[in-house]
């Protein structure tokens, strides 16, 4: 039995997920999956046949997920970490049937908190108060090391939104922001 070439196989996916969308609005190809948005490291198997993808889960922890197109069946967990502190990368095909994944430990001493007071440069943050994958918590820790450090430091928020910025003019103030962040630090 042949199979489709690859990239075809990722073509009739996007062209099936934006077809199911209904005139005038767009569809999440991660949700088409069942996954959520915060999908990464999405991979096709040598086959066609299969697809991996890692999803965000709350905090640092993560979930690779495979799915078969050929059966069309539902996501299925394949490895999970909390990370706490092992945090899980992305998975790869080395064959048909089974992936690598790779994962990484999250150190607490290779938190840029913990060296704030080297940090010397003027430092622009932006965080959404919804976000799941990082805490705003952080943001707000590190504005105040910053700053206690005697550093420049500038936390922009946004509390009813989540880690993507799903919202124009929100992504619209942080490229202002961004800007006008730029043109003083680099003295422009």
């Amino acid at each position: 039995m042949s199979h489709p070439p690859r990239f075809l196989t990722l073509v009739l996916l996007w062209v099936w997920t934006n077809s199911t969308a209904e005139a005038g609005k767009s569809i999440d190809a991660a949700s088409a999956f069942g996954a959520r948005p915060s999908v990464t490291a999405m991979r096709l198997s040598p086959d066609g046949m299969n697809v991996t993808y890692v999803a965000s889960t709350k905090g640092r922890g993560s979930i690779a997920y495979t799915v078969s197109l050929a059966k069309g069946s539902a996501a299925k967990p394949a490895l999970s970490s909390d990370g706490k502190p092992l945090r899980l990368e992305g998975c790869h095909w080395v064959s048909n049937d089974r992936i690598v994944c790779l994962i990484y430990a999250v150190t607490h001493d290779g938190s840029p908190i913990e060296h704030a007071d080297k940090i010397k440069v003027p430092v622009l943050l932006f965080h959404a108060g919804h976000d799941a994958n990082v805490n705003i918590a952080q943001s707000k820790s590190m504005a105040a090391r910053l700053k206690a450090a005697g550093g420049k430091c500038e936390l922009v928020t946004w509390d009813d939104l989540d880690h993507q910025l799903d919202d124009s003019d929100a992504r619209a103030q942080m490229l202002t922001k961004s800007e006008q962040f730029l043109r003083e630090a680099l003295r422009l």
